[in-house]
């Protein structure tokens, strides 16, 4: 699972260039790893940075377009399901930035529904302790999408 474009969005590459980044990655695991499957999660809206709203829709769907043409391609598309009635990101599964989820956002039932993976079974990996050096500098906290503690196994 591959997620990616949120931030390159933020640092002001335009959805052609989040494109093309996904390409080059899809193109070098497929120089060595040829037969390799790769799940695409979508960008998500969230509330802190809603006015880049459209350029996130245009990434996505220049994305989604590709992933059809190829089967061991899959595109995960959780925008829609990260919206609320009112059409706007759902405030509940975020922490105060408004741009990372919370706990309710990364709990298996709302992986489940953003992933449109309700009714598999969903297993968290093992634990990973981090180390005291990746400790030292921020990682392993289980604060992003795909960090070891949020990462779920199909």
């Amino acid at each position: 699972m591959f997620y990616a474009g949120g931030n390159d969005i933020n640092a002001g590459k335009t959805p052609e260039q989040v494109f093309g980044d996904f390409c080059a990655f899809v193109a070098k695991v497929r120089a060595t790893l040829p037969e390799s499957r790769i799940a695409y999660i979508s960008i998500a809206p969230n509330p802190a940075r809603w006015m880049q709203v459209d350029r996130v829709k245009a990434a996505n769907r220049l994305i989604e377009d590709f992933t059809k043409a190829n089967s061991k391609l899959t595109f995960i598309n959780v925008f829609p399901h990260m919206l609320g009635e009112d059409g706007r990101p759902r405030p509940e599964i975020f922490v105060e930035d408004r741009l990372h989820m919370n706990a309710k956002g990364y709990e298996p039932q709302a992986v489940a529904q953003l992933t449109g993976c309700a009714g598999r079974n969903l297993t968290p990996p093992p634990r990973v302790t981090p180390s005291p050096r990746s400790e030292a500098r921020g990682e392993g906290r289980g604060e992003g999408l795909l960090s070891s503690a949020n990462r779920f196994v199909l």
